[in-house]
């Protein structure tokens, strides 16, 4: 109805046109080709569109440290051989928690880390009644007994490693 109205209008001023300028039809049939093409143009616009976000979602997925580690935390985070002295691997968990926060936070890694702190506190406690009491029997065993303790829960933390 518009371009019918607009065609009506166009060929009353097709006189007035100066000849350097294309002819009301030429000009209508270069506007029809124009409407044909956008469409094609939208689709390769929406197509790149959705590649992006694709790229865009495959990335994000793959790049380590996102919250999405509990898939991939017995695949990837699997740490280095823990040393076996103690002080060592106390150490060396300590670093690994630096570089990999989220799976040093889970509840039973923060409850098994409150238990070596509390170890090694009595340890140094131990420690420091040999040196005021010297090697008293009941101190020994006791020093032993928690480093065996600190022993279990490292294992336990490099299980959970």
């Amino acid at each position: 109805m518009i371009d019918e109205a607009l065609r009506k209008s166009a060929a009353s001023q097709e006189k007035s046109y100066p000849n350097h300028i294309l002819s009301p039809d030429h000009i209508w049939e270069r506007i029809g080709n124009n409407r044909q093409k956008k469409p094609v143009m939208y689709r390769y616009i929406i197509g790149i569109a959705a590649s992006l976000l694709m790229i865009f979602f495959i990335a994000w997925w793959c790049i380590p440290g996102n919250d999405n580690e509990t898939v991939v935390q017995n695949k990837v985070l699997l740490p280095a051989q823990i040393p076996d002295n103690n002080k060592e691997a106390i150490a060396y968990i300590s670093k690994y928690c630096l570089e990999h926060k989220s799976l040093c936070s889970s509840p039973t890694f923060n409850e098994l880390r409150k238990e070596l702190d509390e170890t090694i506190k009595e340890l140094t406690t131990v420690q420091q009644q040999l040196h005021l009491f010297g090697h008293d029997e009941l101190l020994l065993r006791a020093r032993e007994r928690v480093k065996y303790q600190q022993s279990a829960i490292i294992h336990s933390i490099k299980q959970i490693l």
